[in-house]
């Protein structure tokens, strides 16, 4: 299982990749944590640096606060 808090996703890490060699222009998300917990706000610059724009779809992307979702992490 691949948690949000880990640094060793293979997805991701396969999805950043992607964005390196240019295979992906956009991105769709139902939630920013499905993509990664922590961090969302450095991923999107990587990926847009490549030309990668990513798309939350849900409407609703921050429905915790950061402290909520981090409280729930710990649970």
């Amino acid at each position: 299982m691949a948690s949000g808090l880990s640094d060793r996703r293979p997805g991701l890490l396969w999805l950043m990749g992607m964005a390196r060699r240019g295979e992906v222009t956009d991105l769709a998300i139902t939630y920013r944590d499905r993509l990664t917990r922590f961090g969302f706000g450095y991923l999107q610059e990587f990926v847009s640096g490549y030309g990668v724009r990513i798309h939350v779809v849900d409407g609703q992307e921050d429905r915790k606060s950061v402290q909520e979702e981090l409280v729930d992490d710990l649970m």
